[in-house]
């Protein structure tokens, strides 16, 4: 019986050992992602800076040809 129970034991133990391996490893893996979607959020808005900028300078443009035209 104490043989039966070391061998459950030690297959139960080996089991959470992989298991919270698994866990780690998804862990580490979130965190990549974590950090790739603030690298993104940084990226969209400077894009969405950029874009706004531009649309300013098209509308700056525009305005100053209508006003020379008069």
């Amino acid at each position: 019986a104490m043989n039966q129970y070391n061998y459950e034991k030690d297959k139960y133990e080996q089991r959470v050992k992989e298991l919270n391996a698994k866990i780690e490893k998804i862990q580490t893996e979130d965190k990549a992602l974590e950090i790739k979607l603030a690298q993104l959020d940084t990226e969209q808005e400077a894009l969405k800076t950029e874009m706004d900028a531009i649309s300013q300078t098209i509308t700056d443009t525009i305005d100053k040809l209508f006003d020379s035209s008069k």
